[in-house]
């Protein structure tokens, strides 16, 4: 049983994005300038919602802005 996607997150404001399928390829990449922690918060939610498959999240960065991104996917499980 093939495992769920990938996604690959530069965290920070200025958030660069990297989606890989369960079978290793790049299904896409994008970017996005969140411009303040509230969106990035809100954003973020937005991002892994878009993803019903999504089973990894890792993402480079810490502080403050990074933990969004951890206190989100902990809260998802």
């Amino acid at each position: 049983m093939p495992i769920g996607s990938l996604l690959a997150v530069d965290a920070g404001l200025r958030c660069g994005f990297a989606l890989y399928g369960w079978d290793g390829k790049l299904r896409w990449y994008r970017s996005h300038n969140f411009g303040a922690r509230a969106r990035l918060r809100r954003g973020t939610q937005a991002v892994l919602d878009d993803e019903p498959d999504l089973e990894w999240l890792v993402f480079e960065g810490t502080g403050p802005l990074a933990e969004v991104w951890e206190h989100e996917a902990d809260r998802r499980g």
